[in-house]
């Protein structure tokens, strides 16, 4: 374990150098310092005493067994005080650090294999941390006290299963690069009109220069932003000529709040981010990239996708990440869920301050812990008891009172991969703050919603499935002014499905923050009534056709080629990723004619009586694009169409009745409809809309918003 906080002088570590042929440790440290090694190849501890000159040597007397682990550390005879521990795995791959440069008031590099950077001042204590995730990274650690020049600086790498990088010595430079953004670089400590030059450390190519003000600091600027990653070598001139290399960085964006999925259902993938960041989120089956889709987060904190991935099936892993929309910052890590499979429960908190949290999780994973402000700051391991505990100061000191922390189980954090996250968990660092009481669930309504209570009436409220940990709904519920709240599902709950809620308060930088769980509810599953809303087809452009529909349903194909008598096939049932598809290869060959029509209607059970309305493809017929809904009311709805003079068509999700059917006049593509003879949408109920052409012709992706949505 890494040196804690401290007040109090206490040793650096050694210098180290180890002879494997000899089995012998030696290097360097302060004169009349005892230099001690454990190993975990016996119970002995050696040590020895550093000289008049600091050299000091401790040969082991035989030769060591392959990962044998060493721990060396440097001991004060006199204050009895010690410093911090280097492990050191014979045989076994180190953390390296690489272009460690360290100024008065902070120090960077880059590291391969190390995921948290530890600085030490010249009184041995700990200044400063950094928390960096991949094979290799950049990293920079902001001093808790300035230094002073020529001050001696050690930074050790540690990875998370405990190895450490040999300790790296250098000294504070008066010349500091305070800022490496790709967008901006900037620094201080130059001699005034000095010029500072930035070049390509691969290429050669000259990035930027400019002159040093009269205090020594100088800045510059990118319109077309670096890559991240870019290596960048300073190259610095004074009045005089004399010219000086170094440092060298990497340019870095900066760090956004990591985005969690809270939902995947039939049409969408949803969850919670801090409002106006980017939400990117990837679909990969079987380990292969399947695509991407950005979408922005709204004023409340939500996010959906816009679209949806094609055929998305169980197995399949969902990635998302975010950035900011200049992309000059970005999350360090993501939230990820694997379709229909279980992922982490968030950890729970039993107490926080400006200075640390502890809680309790699964014992074995990792909590992150991340603000909206510096993005993930740490993370720390579950122990075998099912506790954990962090002191974030050594990152980034002591957090004010209205600051929101928030934390997510982690399987693991294995470089390269990806591995389920949970759900969040976040807490005001205050001791003196009582959390968002815990909200109750009290039954369904006759079409299925979960309602109850929550006395914190400026929160909204979430409800998850027990087992998956996934959300019912792919947005939250407000809480009325009478305590009340009701939330539709997407998707048709399942008898005797368990599911909880969870309340989330309102904060200005992130999401708020959130309450502990309610009481679980067995949920009763209502009669069926109605019919399904018409399964969208995804893929028509060949015999081998696929599409999404409702949960427990049937689907029906119909084929009309031109001239032709229609055939019709199925029903087949929806998977339990609500998917279906026909292979018609047989029947048409590989290819449909052009203007074949295909369409699709749903039905409850494989010998129902009564049928969904049709969904329309039209081969060789696009739309051009999708149906945008603005706002959904009781009465009405609006919106916009890819092209001019479509027909608008929406039915209920609580019983697939066709409420809209409307001809959009002239040449704008901006709508607004009535609902049908009056009819009316219900309280939380889902509105399912397309826009198609004429005549029975090609339908858009479905855009399905509930009552009571407003996209401003």
């Amino acid at each position: 374990m890494l040196q804690e906080i401290t007040s109090r002088p206490v040793p650096l570590p050694p210098e180290i150098g180890f002879d494997a042929t000899s089995a012998t440790f030696h290097g360097t440290t302060t004169p009349g310092t005892s230099v001690r090694i454990t190993s975990s190849a016996d119970v002995q501890m050696h040590s020895a005493m550093s000289d008049e000159d600091g050299n000091w040597k401790i040969a082991l007397g035989a030769s060591q067994g392959l990962y044998t682990i060493f721990e060396i550390w440097a001991c004060d005879p006199k204050t009895g005080s010690s410093s911090a521990k280097v492990q050191f795995v014979f045989g076994g791959s180190q953390p390296r650090l690489a272009d460690v440069y360290a100024s008065e008031n902070l120090a960077f590099g880059e590291v391969t294999g190390g995921n948290e950077i530890s600085v030490y001042g010249p009184d041995g204590s700990l200044i400063g941390r950094d928390f960096v995730i991949g094979d290799s990274g950049s990293w920079a650690v902001k001093y808790r006290t300035r230094l002073n020049a020529g001050d001696k600086v050690c930074v050790i790498a540690r990875r998370l299963t405990g190895a450490t990088s040999m300790p790296f010595f250098t000294s504070a430079k008066v010349f500091s690069v305070d800022v490496r953004n790709v967008a901006h670089i900037a620094g201080s400590g130059a001699k005034p009109g000095e010029q500072v030059q930035l070049i390509h450390r691969t290429t050669g190519e000259f990035l930027a220069k400019t002159r040093a003000t009269d205090l020594g600091t100088w800045s510059t600027s990118f319109c077309k932003l670096l890559e991240p990653g870019t290596p960048i070598a300073i190259r610095r001139m004074d009045k005089s000529g004399i010219t000086t290399e170094g440092p060298y960085f990497s340019a870095m964006t900066a760090r956004t709040l990591v985005p969690v999925i809270t939902y995947v259902g039939e049409l969408d993938i949803a969850g919670v981010a801090a409002a106006g960041l980017h939400v990117t989120h990837s679909l990969y089956r079987s380990g292969v990239y399947f695509g991407s889709e950005t979408v922005v987060v709204d004023k409340d904190g939500n996010w959906q996708s816009a679209g949806r991935h094609d055929s998305v099936k169980k197995g399949d892993l969902i990635v998302a990440k975010s950035s900011n929309a200049e992309g000059t910052s970005g999350s360090l890590l993501y939230s990820a869920i694997v379709v229909g499979e279980a992922r982490p429960s968030a950890p729970d908190i039993n107490s926080i301050d400006g200075n640390g949290a502890s809680g309790t999780g699964e014992a074995g994973k990792l909590v992150v812990i991340s603000t909206a402000e510096v993005g993930i700051i740490t993370s720390c391991t579950v122990d075998d008891n099912n506790q954990w505990s962090v002191d974030w100061r050594p990152y980034v000191g002591s957090l004010s009172k209205d600051t929101c922390v928030y934390f997510v189980q982690y399987d693991a954090l294995q470089n390269g991969s990806y591995s389920p996250t949970s759900v969040f968990t976040a807490r005001y660092a205050d001791a003196d703050a009582d959390p968002i009481p815990a909200p109750t669930i009290e039954g369904q309504t006759e079409d299925g919603a979960i309602y109850g209570t929550e006395t914190d009436v400026n929160t909204t409220v979430l409800v998850f499935d027990n087992d998956t940990q996934v959300a019912i709904a792919d947005r939250p519920a407000p809480v009325k002014s009478d305590t009340t709240w009701v939330l539709a599902p997407d998707d048709a709950l399942t008898n005797g499905e368990v599911v909880y809620a969870q309340a989330t308060g309102k904060d200005p930088n992130g999401p708020g923050a959130t309450s502990p769980l309610s009481n679980l509810y067995t949920v009763q599953a209502a009669p069926i009534e109605g019919v399904p809303c018409p399964p969208e087809i995804q893929n028509a452009a060949t015999p081998y056709i696929w599409g999404s529909a409702q949960k427990d349903t049937w689907v029906t194909l119909t084929v009309q080629e031109p001239g032709k008598s229609a055939q019709t096939f199925g029903p087949v049932a929806t998977t339990e990723t609500f998917n279906w598809h026909f292979d018609l290869t047989s029947e048409f060959g590989t290819s449909f004619d052009q203007l074949t029509r295909v369409s699709a209607t749903a039905q409850y059970g494989q010998n129902a009586t009564q049928t969904s309305d049709a969904y329309v493809k039209v081969v060789g017929r696009s739309t051009l694009g999708r149906a945008t809904i603005n706002t959904v009311t009781t009465t009405q709805v609006t919106g916009i169409s890819p092209v001019k003079n479509m027909i608008v068509q929406a039915w209920r999700g609580s019983d697939g009745k066709q409420i809209v059917y409307y001809k959009m006049p002239g040449s704008d593509t901006s709508f607004t409809a009535q609902y049908d003879n009056g009819q009316q949408l219900g309280e939380d109920d889902l509105l399912w809309l397309v826009c198609g052409y004429e005549d029975n012709g090609t339908m858009t992706p479905y855009d399905r918003k509930p009552e009571g949505y407003s996209s401003s």
